[in-house]
């Protein structure tokens, strides 16, 4: 009994061996030729959206795109794009105040101003031909353990500024 079930047995790995061989010759076949395509092109996109793809990245990695939102902030721009959210509803952070207003010439003079979004409920705020005095601004100092941080309000997170924190 047991010689007529091993040419049987035989035969069905043989034919399963064969029948795999098959299928990764097919997948190779159709994968290995394919090279990747170019991103597509978005003209409604500005070109600081646009990815660009460098030839040293593996072509198993999916290459993802940088968001708008990812990006240094920019003041709004005049030319928007006609179909993106900003260019419907703007960015946002639409209520200016200018905390330092400059005294010379704008190129030349200290300034400092926020951006602020009622949505987000947050700033953001740029300056120039400022000095900070580190030492009246205090904040948490980093590096520390996550056990020691958890459950620790967000205010605490965020830098205190004091009294002549500018000079």
């Amino acid at each position: 009994m047991m010689s007529k079930r091993n040419p049987r047995i035989l035969k069905i790995i043989l034919y399963m061996l064969l029948l795999n061989s098959l299928f990764l010759c097919i997948y190779f076949a159709f994968h290995s030729s394919s090279s990747p395509e170019p991103p597509p092109h978005h003209p409604h996109l500005p070109s600081r959206f646009r990815v660009s793809v460098t030839n040293n990245q593996s072509s198993i990695q999916k290459p993802w795109p940088i968001l708008p939102s990812y990006l240094p902030w920019t003041p709004p721009q005049k030319d928007l794009p006609t179909r993106s959210c900003e260019g419907y509803f703007g960015n946002g952070f639409t209520k200016r105040v200018d905390f330092l207003k400059p005294t010379t010439a704008v190129s030349e003079g200290s300034w400092f101003r926020c951006f602020y979004s009622e949505t987000l409920e947050s700033s953001i705020c740029e300056g120039r031909n400022l000095r900070m005095v580190p030492d009246r601004i205090a904040m948490s100092k980093g590096g520390e353990k996550l056990e020691e941080v958890m459950g620790r309000n967000e205010e605490v997170e965020l830098p205190e500024f004091r009294e002549g924190k500018r000079i």
